[in-house]
């Protein structure tokens, strides 16, 4: 999770793509990138400052909470499994 609020707060599309199951293109990971990096600014969520609640897998899903310092409203977060890394699903769009 570290690594993707990393490469959020830097723009840094192979730290990215070091923590799914696919290398995107600059372009593919700048919309999701900047989205979440707003989200984070917005609640004041940093790669070191968050706190993360795990939920209840759901077979390959992994859902969190990401939160600074307000739980009532945190980051969603899902990863779901693939293979030898993860796909990320984040922001309202969930």
């Amino acid at each position: 999770m570290r690594g993707l609020l990393e490469a959020a707060e830097t723009t840094d599309y192979d730290k990215a793509c070091s923590v799914i199951s696919l290398k995107l293109t600059d372009e593919a990971m700048n919309g999701p990138l900047t989205a979440l990096k707003h989200e984070m600014d917005s609640k004041e969520v940093t790669s070191s400052n968050f706190r993360m609640l795990e939920y209840d897998r759901g077979g390959s899903a992994h859902f969190y909470n990401i939160y600074a310092e307000q739980p009532d409203a945190p980051i969603k977060i899902t990863l779901v499994d693939i293979d030898k890394g993860y796909r990320v699903a984040f922001g309202e769009e969930q």
